[in-house]
């Protein structure tokens, strides 16, 4: 899969090139995630060809659900009937939106764009006060579980990047304490050649272990 950004009425459209794969759905993740935090949460996936897996599917909606609060939506934009018949296996009824056609999402987003606000009740002395219904206050359970879901999946991946962190660090004092013994313990060795190799060969592993960690100390961020 290959993604390309364009940006069309103050919508974000993702047009995904080739077949989507499982593990795509991550990619997916981090990028429409980053649109949201920039503020930019009107959405559409344009996927060319192929179906959308159950993983990617899983993100899509619960991304959707998450820019629904921040007054936005994610789409997706085929033609295909594979891609909507995932969706319609995913959950029925389907709670993402599919239009056969880019200009048909974006006149979706217009639409939402243009839908006056609704009026906020003012109380007065001769209105009786509003009293919120269970119906009013009680959470989709169906929301409800996806955002438990995101929510430990986001919990392991931090743990996994503390464990990863924690041995990486292991390692770095180890070749530390390696290279330490060599200069003190051969300081004028036989084969002076072999061991300047062999010193060399231990910066190398240090640098790129101490790249590593701080790479993934950024991702536990």
């Amino acid at each position: 899969m290959k993604l390309t950004l364009a940006r069309e009425q103050s919508v974000e459209i993702l047009t995904a090139t080739g077949a989507i794969a499982s593990r795509d759905a991550q990619i997916l993740k981090v990028g429409i995630g980053k649109f949201i935090r920039d503020g930019r949460n009107q959405i559409a996936i344009e996927v060319t060809e192929g179906g959308l897996p159950t993983e990617v599917t899983r993100e899509l909606v619960a991304i959707d659900l998450l820019a629904r609060e921040l007054s936005g939506r994610v789409v997706v934009v085929s033609a295909s009937e594979e891609v909507k018949r995932d969706i319609e296996n995913f959950a029925r009824p389907a709670t993402l939106e599919v239009f056969d056609t880019r200009a048909g999402a974006l006149a979706f987003f217009e639409s939402i764009n243009a839908a006056p606000l609704s009026p906020i009740p003012v109380p007065t002395e001769e209105a009786a006060p509003f009293v919120a219904t269970p119906d009013v206050v009680a959470e989709d359970p169906a929301a409800k579980q996806l955002k438990g879901e995101i929510r430990q999946r986001e919990l392991k991946d931090v743990g996994d990047f503390r464990k990863l962190i924690a041995k990486l660090e292991d390692e770095n004092k180890a070749l530390l304490a390696q290279l330490q013994t060599l200069v003190v313990e051969r300081r004028a060795p036989p084969d002076e050649q072999a061991y300047r190799d062999r010193v060399r060969d231990l910066e190398d592993k240090l640098e790129r272990l101490m790249e590593e960690v701080g790479k993934e100390k950024e991702k536990a961020k």
